[in-house]
């Protein structure tokens, strides 16, 4: 589920200018620390948006070696801008998507057990902060940075546990909903006024459904896993440099 932070002060979010920002990608016990602030960051997004606890804020994942990072920040690091996470389903875990589901619809667990051999993920925690809204690198920026890596973290089925935000746009980076668990694939999550679904993107089946722009900009992240670019938005141009080089 995304969501955007709210900074109470006016006069940081009126002065504060951004121009360059880094985006880039590690396994999480790799880097305990940047893992730990990514994991602090998104819980004051939950507070701030009156949600005391979802089904991927718990820390639990920061030492495993099935999880990796998606974080975007200053280029010192100082900042945190938003980000994602891509958990691995392994032997012994549940991905937030199967907990927030299975006390309402079990059977969640039963289909996501049938894909692990064949490599599955979900990519949960998705939000960015309103100090970079207008730049261009909101949470579609974050979802084609995912896209990018599911070959080389050999995923084939990539999950995404979405929201009424979220499901408008997952078509466009060729995600479809489960609509066999839950009510006609919903739940009510995380509280009674918000609905839930799940969305799966098999690779490479579903590349053709991505939208041609995103498309391009995910293969060009796969063969080009570091580089720099501009993007632009309503507050003006930002350069953005890339380091999504990972392995599994």
């Amino acid at each position: 589920m995304s969501s955007t932070w709210t900074n109470n002060d006016l006069q940081v979010r009126r002065t504060l200018k951004v121009d360059k920002i880094l985006i880039r990608a590690f396994r999480a016990s790799d880097d305990v620390d940047s893992s730990q602030r990514f994991a602090d960051a998104y819980a004051e997004v939950l507070v701030n948006h009156g949600i005391k606890k979802v089904s991927s804020s718990t820390a639990d994942w920061i030492t495993s070696n099935d999880v990796y990072v998606i974080i975007a920040q200053s280029p010192s690091g100082h900042r945190i801008y938003g980000g994602a996470r891509i958990e691995i389903k392994n032997d012994t875990n549940k991905l937030p998507c199967q907990k927030a589901f299975e006390r309402f619809d079990p059977k969640i667990n039963q289909i996501i057990d049938q894909m692990k051999p064949d490599g599955c993920a979900e990519l949960c925690a998705l939000w960015n902060s309103i100090e970079v809204a207008g730049l261009g690198i909101g949470s579609k920026l974050i979802i084609t940075c995912g896209l990018s890596m599911v070959e080389a973290l050999r995923i084939k089925y990539f999950l995404a546990l979405t929201s009424p935000v979220t499901r408008r746009f997952m078509p466009d980076f060729g995600f479809v909903n489960i609509d066999n668990i839950g009510e006609k694939g919903g739940i009510p999550y995380p509280n009674d006024r918000l609905i839930a679904t799940v969305a799966l993107h098999t690779f490479p089946d579903n590349e053709s459904l991505v939208d041609k722009s995103i498309r391009e900009q995910v293969e060009q992240m796969r063969i080009t896993p570091i580089m720099s670019n501009k993007t632009s938005g309503p507050k003006g141009d930002l350069t953005v440099h890339y380091d999504l080089k990972i392995t599994r």
